[in-house]
C-alpha cells in the first residue's frame, strides 16, 4: 500500500480543507497520506519566535497564529474525515531537546537562519532584544542547558 507523507505548515495552506481534500483526490486508492502539524507555541522548536516576532511585525501575526490553528485533535481528524479518508488516525508525538544554553538555541535565530530568523533580523534593536528577552523568560534561561519541550500531531487516513 503506498504511503505518501506530507508536513503540512497551516501557515501556508490558506485553506487546509481544500488542501486535505486535494491529498484524497490525487491518492490512489488504498494509499495513506500523513499531515504532522504543531499543536501550541509552548511546545513548537521554532515557531514560537514567529509568534513574539508578531508582536512588533503585525504583518506576521496571521500567519503565526495559523500555524497552530489545526493543533485541536478533533479538528484535524474532522478535516480528514470531511475529506472522505477512512481509517483516520491521529498521534502526538512530544519530544524533549536539551540544549547546553539558551544562546545556543538562539544564535542561528540572531543571524537570520529559517523564516522565523529572517522576521527576526527585520526588527529594529530594540524590539529584537525584547523578543530575545521573552524567549529566554519563556524557556527558563537559568544560564546553563535549556530543554524545550516539542509537539505535533500526526494525522493519516486511507484512501
Amino acid at each position: 500500500m503506498p504511503v505518501i507523507r506530507i508536513v503540512v505548515l497551516s501557515a501556508r495552506i490558506p485553506d487546509p480543507q481544500r488542501g486535505v481534500a486535494k491529498f484524497h483526490r490525487v491518492l490512489r486508492r488504498g494509499g495513506r497520506t500523513a499531515v504532522s502539524v504543531s499543536t501550541v507555541p509552548e511546545r513548537s522548536y521554532n515557531t514560537r519566535i514567529n509568534l513574539a516576532v508578531a508582536r512588533y511585525l503585525p504583518s506576521l501575526a496571521k500567519a503565526a497564529a495559523r500555524v497552530f490553528a489545526l493543533g485541536n485533535e478533533m479538528k484535524l481528524k474532522s478535516l480528514f474525515e470531511d475529506a472522505h479518508f477512512r481509517d483516520v488516525e491521529i498521534t502526538l508525538q512530544a519530544r524533549v531537546f536539551t540544549l547546553p544554553s539558551f544562546d545556543t538555541y538562539f544564535e542561528p535565530i540572531e543571524r537570520g537562519a529559517g523564516s522565523a530568523g529572517q522576521a527576526f533580523t527585520s526588527l529594529p534593536a530594540a524590539a529584537r532584544r525584547a523578543v530575545r528577552e521573552e524567549l529566554r523568560r519563556e524557556l527558563g534561561d537559568t544560564g546553563g542547558p535549556i530543554e524545550l519541550k516539542v509537539e505535533y500531531s500526526f494525522a493519516s487516513g486511507r484512501r
